[in-house]
């Protein structure tokens, strides 16, 4: 689609993805252990872009919280999605907590380069680490963790190496995983404490027999000046009703809710100081400190069904007389290889 302009097999394919959508919704809505349950799709009569279409389906949530994901994201990894809506209900200041991508696991570096070194102290300050956020070192902060994302998805590997190592040399994040480190103690260089089961995370796992159940690693949330779009946890009223509210016009009809609203919280803290300006946004970052992103971006372009493949594959063997060699004469993601890393 360019433009907002569809052709006949577009719309054809469309209104049927549309009508299965809706069928799967209905047949899995009763059923808890199924993908889509409770489940419905909110269809519009016309286009509304990003922002008020969201605006229209939070009309429907009855949820206390609720989490925003978009279509072409995907996790590549366990998220603290429970454990941050504990601390979310633990502490009011808290109304929106981003889920890292790769374009701001550097968020510290790029604040810094933006805005400079004073108003990262002022960054600093609202810093928070509540012991909701102590996880369980099995599935987030260690270096095990990242190595699974890197074999998992050998499309960006390379990319995500280079991003986690630099990550780990980055003089922001050396200091915070430093501090966390002398403030919980030391566990294989992972800023991981001995806590029991105080902590009140709820990272999963079976305790094992390392005693894993017991060691916890501190998640930082970080105060960002951005509300990014991507996928994120917000406490619904605060959406609704401040967000959107519509005297702010925060938010462009037509336009996403990051547009606008980033800008305006940026001009706030200017004109009243960090943490005045910035507190009724209450917009966080979540770090377990594992150097690699939750969520990645998925090339829905380049993506193919395995008979898609198959005929692609096909007709190039013909034209070329030889099988092609996987991610260098034929592009052929599929499964966890869609995951383009671009973002």
């Amino acid at each position: 689609m360019r433009s907002g302009i569809v052709d006949d097999d577009q719309e054809i394919n469309y209104n049927l993805y549309k009508a299965r959508l809706k069928e799967r919704c209905d047949l899995d809505r009763s059923d808890m252990s199924l993908a889509f349950y409770n489940t419905s799709v909110l269809e519009l009569s016309s286009r509304h872009g990003y922002g008020f279409a969201l605006k229209a389906a939070l009309q429907e949530v009855k949820t206390k919280y609720v989490i925003v994901i978009q279509h072409d994201r995907n996790f590549m990894r366990p998220a603290p999605v429970r454990e941050v809506v504990n601390a979310m209900e633990a502490d009011e200041e808290v109304k929106y907590v981003g889920i890292l991508m790769r374009s701001n696991l550097m968020y510290l570096e790029q604040f810094v380069a933006k805005y400079g070194k004073a108003m990262l102290q002022s960054l600093k300050a609202c810093m928070k680490r509540p012991p909701e956020l102590r996880l369980d070192p099995r599935l987030f902060t260690s270096k095990e963790v990242a190595e699974r994302v890197f074999e998992s998805y050998p499309r960006v590997s390379e990319k995500y190496r280079s991003l986690c190592e630099n990550y780990k040399n980055s003089p922001p994040y050396a200091e915070l995983r430093g501090e966390e480190v002398s403030e919980v103690g030391e566990r294989e260089g992972e800023g991981c404490s001995n806590r029991g089961s105080d902590g009140g995370g709820d990272g999963g796992g079976d305790g094992g027999d390392d005693g894993g159940g017991d060691v916890k690693c501190q998640a930082t949330l970080i105060p960002t000046l951005f509300w990014y779009d991507n996928v994120h946890i917000t406490r619904t009223d605060h959406y609704r009703d401040w967000v959107f509210e519509p005297e702010r016009k925060l938010v462009k009809r037509g336009g996403f809710v990051e547009d606008k609203l980033s800008p305006k919280m940026v001009d706030d803290v200017k004109s009243k100081g960090f943490s005045e300006g910035w507190s009724p946004y209450g917009c966080f970052l979540v770090d377990d400190h594992c150097g690699v992103a939750f969520t990645g971006h998925m090339d829905g372009g380049a993506w193919m069904t395995d008979d898609m493949r198959v005929g692609r594959m096909d007709t190039w063997v013909k034209k070329n007389g030889k099988s092609p060699q996987e991610g260098k004469d034929l592009i052929t993601p599929s499964g966890n290889s869609v995951i383009d890393g671009n973002s």
